[in-house]
């Protein structure tokens, strides 16, 4: 059926040439409305296509920055702290640059869950992680949640003195804020032990050895009473 009328319609196109003329600008009318058509759908394909990578994208960086962040405290976890430490100690290789670390751990904090209830126990770790964040805020500095009542604090391009500021100024600020712990005598307040140390970091050597001399000196520091910061350096520092 179509091929006969296909050539009847040959067939009088043939005869007129105004109406074959017609028909061509018909034919390529048709064709036309139908490229726009077909590029007004490619344009909001397009358009679709950005949107959602753009989501793709935005998406992807938030499951990356929750990856990293203890979403107890907002600071970086444990895996970002390993991951940062390693490429600043390469950084401060390659420069020939010191780098410190802290390690700061809640004082009796066992027996302060046991006597105030885990709910005030998880609010006092988020008040001591914005102490601890608030004195690293260099662009290069990084504090992070180390354990379950532990922080760390990776501190590039910084001596053991300036490393020492900090750690203070942590240490103080906690005092300052004089929150009750009755199990944890002479003060009966929340307090911290420090482990500082510091290092050059030359070939040869891992980061491994400043996270062992840090966890010497917080270990010294428990030791020796709490509640103080004890320091370790490498040979020649």
């Amino acid at each position: 059926m179509k091929k006969i009328i296909g050539t009847t319609l040959l067939s009088l196109l043939k005869r007129s040439p105004a109406l074959f003329e017609r028909y061509g600008e018909l034919h390529k009318h048709s064709l036309q409305v139908a490229h726009d058509k077909l590029a007004e759908i490619n344009l909001e394909l397009e358009a679709k296509s950005a949107e959602t990578i753009q989501e793709l994208m935005e998406k992807n960086a938030e499951l990356e920055r929750c990856s990293s962040i203890d979403q107890h405290t907002q600071l970086y976890n444990r895996c970002h702290f390993d991951t940062y430490l390693l490429t600043e100690w390469y950084r401060a290789q390659r420069s020939h640059d010191y780098i410190s670390l802290i390690l700061c751990d809640l004082d009796l904090f066992h027996s302060y869950n046991e006597a105030y209830g885990y709910e005030t126990g998880n609010e006092s770790i988020r008040n001591v992680a914005q102490v601890i964040e608030h004195f690293t805020r260099r662009p290069y500095d990084l504090s992070a949640r180390y354990g379950s009542k532990k922080f760390a604090a990776i501190l590039p391009h910084t001596d053991t003195d300036g490393a020492m500021i900090i750690a203070n100024g942590i240490k103080d600020e906690i005092e300052k804020m004089a929150i009750p712990h009755i199990k944890s005598p002479p003060k009966n307040i929340i307090t911290l032990s420090f482990g500082v140390a510091t290092m050059l970091p030359e070939k040869g050597k891992d980061c491994a050895e400043l996270i062992s001399m840090t966890e010497e000196a917080l270990r010294e520091a428990k030791r020796e009473g709490r509640d103080r910061i004890c320091t370790k350096r490498a040979a020649g520092i």
